[in-house]
Parts: C-alpha cells; sequence; structure tokens
C-alpha cells in the first residue's frame, strides 16, 4: 500500500511506458480517492488516462472481469467507455504490487439535470446494460451482508462509532438491512454498472457515455436507475417513470421494483461511510473528510438513516390504504 500512496509522476510515466505508450513527460493528477488516475500527454495533442487501482480492493481476477464485461458491452454496441487492449492483447498490467490499466481520454460534458430525452435514452441503455446474457464469477453481489453487515462489524471492532449515537445508528442500520431482505426474494439479479449516477455519465454532442465500472457487480435492475432517478418525490417519480419506459425497450421492468429503490439508497449510505472508514489512512483523507468520526459525523448519518425509514414506512403505509380503500370500493 506504502508504494500506493507514493505513486510519484515518475512511476506513472514509467509504467505508462512499459505498457507500450511513449508519453510527453505531462502527468496531471484527475479526480479520484479510491483509485488513483492520471491524465498523460502523447504526441499530437493526444492523451490516455492511467488508471492505478488501490490494492487490496479487487483481485486480478475481478478486475478482468470487469474488463471482460466491458469489452461485452462495447460489442452490443452499447456507449461504455472500456480499457484499451495492450500490445500483447491484454486490458490489464501490474507493477510492483499496483494493477493499472488505459483509457483513451474521452471529452464531454456532465449534465446538471437530465431532460425526458436524457432519461428515455439512459433507460435503453441501461435496459441494453442488463439485457446483455452472462453472469459475474469472481465481482461480488449486492446483500445486506456486505452492505450492512460487514460496515458494523469494522466500525465495532476499531470503534469508530460515537458512543453516544452508535446504538440508534446500529438499530437504524439493521432495520434498512430487515426492510431490504423481507423485499429483495422478488426481484431478479443481473449484471450492473454498480455506481450509475450523473458523475459517471458524460455528454458529447448530445450523446450519454457511461464511465466508471469499478463497482460493477450483480445485483437488482432498479440499483442502476435509483440514482439518475433523484428523490422519490412528484419530479422522482416522473424520472422513474421516463427511465423505466426507456429501459422497457430492451428488457422487461416491473413497476414494483422501485419499491426498494429507498432501502437500496440505505445500504448505499452504511456502505459508504463503511468505505470511508477504510480509507482513513490514506494520506488525501484528511483533506476532504476532517470531520470523519466526530459526533456531529455519526449523528446526521443516524438521523439520515432514521428519515430514510421514516418515509419508507410512510409510503408503504400510504400504498396499503390506497388499495384497501381501492378494494372498498370495488366490492
Amino acid at each position: 500500500m506504502e508504494s500506493f500512496y507514493k505513486l510519484t509522476p515518475h512511476a506513472v510515466l514509467d509504467a505508462v511506458e512499459e505498457a507500450g505508450f511513449d508519453p510527453m513527460g505531462v502527468c496531471s493528477p484527475m479526480n479520484s480517492l479510491e483509485n488513483r488516475v492520471y491524465r498523460i500527454s502523447l504526441e499530437e495533442d493526444k492523451a490516455i488516462v492511467a488508471k492505478f487501482y488501490r490494492p487490496g480492493r479487487w483481485n486480478r481476477d475481478q478486475i478482468e472481469e470487469e474488463h471482460s464485461f466491458l469489452q461485452e458491452l462495447l460489442s452490443e454496441d452499447v456507449p461504455v467507455a472500456a480499457p484499451l487492449k495492450l500490445k500483447d492483447g491484454k486490458t490489464l498490467v501490474q507493477r510492483e504490487d499496483i494493477f493499472y490499466a488505459l483509457w483513451n481520454l474521452r471529452g464531454g460534458r456532465q449534465r446538471d439535470e437530465f431532460s425526458p430525452e436524457d432519461l428515455l435514452s439512459l433507460g435503453r441503455i441501461i435496459g441494453r446494460i442488463h439485457s446483455v446474457p452472462g453472469t459475474f464469477k469472481y465481482r461480488p453481489a449486492i446483500n445486506t451482508q456486505r452492505y450492512i453487515d460487514e460496515p458494523l462489524e469494522y466500525f465495532k471492532k476499531h470503534q469508530l462509532i460515537d458512543p453516544a449515537i452508535g446504538q440508534r445508528y446500529i438499530q437504524a442500520a439493521n432495520k434498512i438491512a430487515k426492510l431490504y431482505n423481507q423485499r429483495i426474494e422478488d426481484h431478479p439479479m443481473v449484471r450492473l454498472h454498480g455506481d450509475c449516477h450523473v458523475g459517471n455519465i458524460l455528454y458529447r454532442d448530445n450523446s450519454p457515455l457511461l464511465l466508471d465500472f469499478d463497482d460493477c457487480l450483480t445485483g437488482p435492475p432498479v440499483q442502476d436507475l435509483w440514482m439518475i432517478a433523484g428523490s422519490n418525490d412528484h419530479w422522482g417519480r416522473q424520472n422513474r417513470a421516463l427511465l423505466a419506459e426507456g429501459y422497457m425497450t430492451f428488457a422487461d421492468f416491473n413497476f414494483s421494483w422501485w419499491n426498494i429503490a429507498e432501502l437500496l439508497r440505505g445500504l448505499r449510505l452504511v456502505y459508504y461511510v463503511g468505505w470511508l472508514a477504510r480509507r482513513r489512512d490514506d494520506p488525501a483523507f484528511e483533506r476532504f473528510f476532517s470531520n470523519f468520526g466526530t459526533r456531529a459525523f455519526w449523528e446526521q448519518e443516524t438521523l439520515e438513516l432514521e428519515l430514510l425509514i421514516q418515509n419508507f414506512e410512510d409510503e408503504e403505509l400510504k400504498k396499503n390504504h390506497f388499495y384497501k380503500k381501492s378494494t372498498l370500493l370495488i366490492y
């Protein structure tokens, strides 16, 4: 891990050269805490992106399976950014204990907000991704063991939760896990992007490109949709309808699947704090997350989980009341 933290521009340029390229000596870091990502200038105003994977997070099989998935999607003309095949036909290189891969630099911009046509288009793209046949062998799956139990165990082991708020946080996290497990059985499991939010969607000439499949895994289809749709308010429900409409161009979609969207958000909230906790020794951590572990931090996280549960249960109560009322009217 020390070599990862002390990755120098000189080492980055050497690695790119070893992979078969002739860098011009300009190496610019790009925004990423999880991995180390650099823009490398080549001749004739060309550039590539070098991504150095954080050691210990994914093994070779898991990274190569991510790359293989991207190649499958490209073969189906799905607009994704896939790593370059190098001179030996492989996409993954190892230098000391660090795996790295190279991409063509793709220009474009993120959307501040999505138009109805954007949402239909993204729904179609995600439907195409989910309809490509195949399963993961090495990548993980979304489940409460990975997203709730393991982070909570880590917090306890390292005594990270403020005692004044800890029991409430643990209780809320476990409640989300219970609600999710009660509702997930009727959902199909597919190969996912896994982290499909606005920051991973790049637009050029009004055409979207999906980036960063670093978190690809197996899970319910709605995982790749809820972050784009936004909150479960009036606008969010309109977004959900448009995404589902586009999705159904290429794959089946049951509107009842949306019932776990907020619970997936809850799983993500707990998992994200666990991810942060495991990165607290990174030299860059303090600069971005100086309040991590404070009482104010845990109070905010706890309140967010408790509010999510309250809103979810209120929404379910409304639905049950509507169905009961509808049944009385029918009979």
